[in-house]
């Protein structure tokens, strides 16, 4: 007698159910982070919230979000673990962190990240004093165990997410980025404000790697070089309604420092007012390279060179385009 061809109801049930448990990814988690928090610590909901949002990131999976509610949070994740001041949060691609909650949403969309200012802070011993201008941030001696890099991405992609927070206090003395440092990655980073960090380089920010930042400020930050944020090896930035406040640098570009002749970054609607420098009090474009600036405004900087904008071509095809 002949086999029929097909396959019996219970076994093309159980063929079904294989197939869609290896072809349909696990639903997407939201953790959530709330510092005083008394619940499980397991971060499955509010009142169970994780107090340390090192956990959180430890914990997702790629397509999974990180909601945090508003507080203070310090690194504590090491790169070098000889090395307190490695401590820093290391942004994945694929998860997304979200700050501005009050706690207690199902909503993302009810959040507000200007009201409800969530913190991420390398001020390890929380005993930073405060400084007078931005200058000071390079000597006062209680941000001498401060974290080099408090937010660090490395060869992320764009879905990397980081928004709605404000980073601060970072202190990369010796190296470039006291705020955060993009190391060839390319993360999203929206409602974003970077404040009161310092850098021998690139105070608030430091990025190779063509990131995207829109309705990002930069403020009071302080370098030698990128006051507030600088681009390099090759970057290729979009900045998107972004401010430059109150930024200062020694010699070169108070705002924002661009020194690569591969560097081409894109600013739309960008907004530099009382930053100051030797060269560049604003903007600097230094040993070639190209920009775009769309709408932007220059106000109240100042430098012995170029207050508002400085620009020095040394390669043929540099270029600077001002609409």
């Amino acid at each position: 007698m002949r086999r029929s061809g097909r396959m019996s109801p219970s076994g093309a049930a159980l063929a079904c159910a294989l197939f869609l448990s290896t072809a349909l990814p696990a639903q997407a988690a939201v953790h959530h982070v709330k510092a005083d928090a008394t619940g499980a610590n397991d971060g499955t909901s509010w009142a169970d919230a994780f107090v340390d949002l090192q956990d959180a990131l430890a914990r997702a999976q790629v397509g999974d979000e990180i909601w945090v509610a508003a507080g203070t949070y310090r690194p504590s994740r090491l790169t070098d673990p000889g090395d307190a001041r490695t401590a820093t949060f290391q942004l994945i691609s694929g998860v997304a962190l979200y700050g501005g909650f009050p706690g207690g949403e199902t909503d993302r969309t009810r959040r507000d990240p200007f009201a409800n200012e969530t913190i991420l802070s390398g001020d390890l011993n929380g005993d930073d004093a405060d400084v007078a201008r931005p200058d000071d941030l390079h000597t006062e001696p209680t941000r001498a165990e401060n974290s080099y890099h408090v937010v660090t991405a490395r060869t992320v992609d764009a879905s990397a997410v980081l928004d709605g927070f404000t980073i601060t206090r970072g202190n990369a003395n010796g190296r470039a980025g006291g705020g955060m440092l993009n190391d060839n990655g390319s993360p999203t980073l929206t409602n974003c404000t970077f404040r009161g960090s310092s850098a021998a380089c690139d105070g608030g920010l430091s990025s190779s790697g063509n990131p995207t930042l829109r309705n990002c400020t930069f403020e009071g930050n302080a370098a030698r070089e990128g006051g507030g944020m600088g681009i390099h090896s090759g970057s290729s930035p979009t900045l998107i309604d972004c401010r430059f406040l109150g930024n200062s640098a020694g010699p070169y570009s108070g705002g924002l420092d661009v020194v690569n002749s591969r560097d081409r970054p894109t600013l739309i609607r960008c907004t530099f007012i009382d930053n100051s420098a030797g060269r560049g009090g604003g903007f600097g474009l230094f040993h070639g390279g190209s920009a775009t600036l769309i709408e932007c405004v220059f106000e109240w900087n100042s430098a012995n060179y170029g207050g508002g904008l400085y620009y020095e071509s040394i390669y043929p095809g540099d270029a600077l385009s001002l609409r």
